[in-house]
C-alpha cells in the first residue's frame, strides 16, 4: 500500500509540473538560463580584454595582441550567441531523451570544465599554435552563427533549415570551427589526458550531428536532398 501511495505521489507531481512547465515557459526557461550562461562567460571575456588594455596603457610594457586578438574572437561568437537566443522563435521539433540532452551540454561546456581539473603542460609550440587555432574557431563560428542566425541551439532541435553560406558546402559547419578551438584548446594542455579528451569529445560531436539531423528530416522534407548533396562536417571529405 506504502508503494502504491509513492508512486501515485510521483505521478501527482509529474502532472503537476507538466501542466507548469507549459511549452512556452520551458521555451522562456532555457532562454533566461542560455543568456545567463553566455552573457556571463561574455562579461568575463570583456572584463578581460579591457583589463589587459587598461595595464598596458598604465605600465608602458606593449599590448599583448595575441591575448587580445584571442578574447576579442570571443566576445564576437558569445555576443552573436546571446542575441540569437534573445530573437529565437520556439522550434517546432525536438528530439526526445535525456542522452542528446547530455551529449549537448557536454559538447557544448564539457571540455572547458573538464580542463579546469587537469594538469596543462603547455609546450613553447603550442602557445602559439593554440591561440591561432582558437582565434580561427572563434572567427569561423561567428561566420557560421551568422547565417545559422535563428536556428542556433545547444540541443538538437529545428527551427529553420539554412542551406547557404558554409552549410552550403557542410551541414555542421558550426560543430568544425567548435573542433577547431577545441583542438587549440587542447594542443596548449598538450598531454594525453587531454588528447583523449579530443576524441571524446569528436564522439560526442558526431553523436549530436546524428541527432540533430534526425530531428531536422522530421521537420524539413527537403533535408534528405541537401543531406545528398553535402558533407556533414569536414568538406569533400566527411
Amino acid at each position: 500500500m506504502e508503494a502504491m501511495g509513492a508512486i501515485d505521489l510521483i505521478k501527482r507531481i509529474t502532472n503537476h509540473i507538466d501542466t507548469v512547465l507549459t511549452p512556452v515557459r520551458i521555451e522562456v526557461i532555457a532562454k533566461v538560463a542560455a543568456v545567463l550562461v553566455f552573457g556571463g562567460f561574455l562579461v568575463y571575456k570583456a572584463m578581460a580584454a579591457y583589463r589587459l588594455v587598461i595595464v598596458a596603457i598604465h605600465t608602458g610594457t606593449g599590448m599583448n595582441w595575441q591575448r587580445l586578438v584571442l578574447l576579442l574572437s570571443s566576445i564576437l561568437y558569445l555576443s552573436m550567441v546571446v542575441f540569437v537566443y534573445v530573437i529565437r522563435p520556439r522550434a517546432t521539433l525536438k528530439t526526445r531523451g535525456i542522452l542528446p540532452r547530455v551529449l549537448g551540454f557536454a559538447g557544448g561546456f564539457g571540455i572547458p570544465l573538464v580542463l579546469m581539473w587537469l594538469k596543462p603542460a603547455m609546450p613553447s609550440w603550442a602557445m602559439v599554435a593554440g591561440p591561432i587555432l582558437l582565434i580561427t574557431g572563434n572567427v569561423f563560428a561567428a561566420f557560421a552563427l551568422s547565417f545559422l542566425g535563428r536556428g542556433f541551439s545547444i540541443l538538437a532541435e529545428a527551427r529553420v533549415l539554412v542551406t547557404s553560406g558554409p552549410y552550403a558546402i557542410v551541414r555542421h559547419p558550426l560543430y568544425l570551427a567548435e573542433e577547431i578551438s577545441i583542438l587549440g584548446l587542447i594542443i596548449m594542455w598538450g598531454t594525453i589526458p587531454a588528447y583523449t579528451l579530443l576524441i571524446v569529445h569528436f564522439i560526442i560531436q558526431v553523436m549530436r550531428m546524428r541527432y540533430e539531423e534526425k530531428v531536422l528530416t522530421k521537420a524539413f522534407p527537403e533535408y534528405g536532398a541537401y543531406r545528398s548533396r553535402t558533407r556533414a562536417f569536414i568538406p569533400w571529405i566527411l
